[in-house]
């Protein structure tokens, strides 16, 4: 038993199982298994046994981030800070430009960075968490710069959860985790390890 004196054991697992809970597709085994976290380790912490801030929490915070959860260490095992909950819009998706009749100059820059040689991704922002620099319904464009994650330092991104689900952020690079950060209090910043698809946002275009 490793929870420091003024913790309530029994408040930190219910933290952990709600903010467990709020992953749809997944019962804990299924979860664990996907994002190779130790099942025992996982039914400790649902337990309020043996937590303590490390990598082996900040690996739950990234799988929660995967699966569309904004979830940080700080509550999980202090209860500071905004409780789990998933992103607005469950994050931005994709943006098919060649399906879209709004991607206007969007498609000719996607071209221009292609011809470059560059990977591209885009998406539509959807919630207010990065007002007032970008607004829902705004269109985005970024480059990959996965490779060189540094890059990303204090730089808007776009970043990889998983397949199918993007969120837009600022980025701050911090030894071997990103910290993604929203504009205000209300959406709580969280960490991805350094293997995230990042996209340096280079074009913005304005809801019409």
């Amino acid at each position: 038993m490793s929870v420091k004196p003024g913790q309530n054991a029994r408040s930190i697992g219910a933290r952990f199982r709600s903010a467990r809970s709020l992953v749809l597709n997944h019962n804990r085994k299924s979860f664990c298994e996907l994002y190779e976290i130790n099942r025992y380790t996982m039914q400790s912490w649902e337990n309020g046994l043996h937590v303590s801030k490390g990598k082996n929490v900040e690996k739950f915070v990234e799988a929660l981030a995967c699966e569309g959860i904004a979830c940080t260490a700080e509550w999980l095992i202090d209860g500071t800070g905004e409780p789990a909950k998933p992103f607005e819009e469950d994050a931005s998706l994709p943006l098919d430009l060649d399906k879209s009749d709004d991607g206007g100059l969007l498609k000719h820059v996607v071209h221009f960075y292609k011809q470059q040689g560059e990977n591209t991704a885009t998406c539509r922002i959807n919630d207010d968490a990065i007002m007032p620099y970008f607004s829902p319904g705004d269109l985005v464009l970024g480059i990959d710069i996965s490779e060189q994650p540094d890059k990303a330092h204090q730089k808007w991104c776009i970043v990889g959860l998983s397949p199918g689900r993007q969120v837009v952020r600022k980025v701050i690079v911090f030894k071997d985790h990103l910290i993604l950060m929203a504009n205000h209090a209300k959406t709580p910043s969280f960490t991805l390890g350094l293997g995230a698809k990042i996209y340096e946002i280079v074009c913005h275009q304005l809801n019409q």
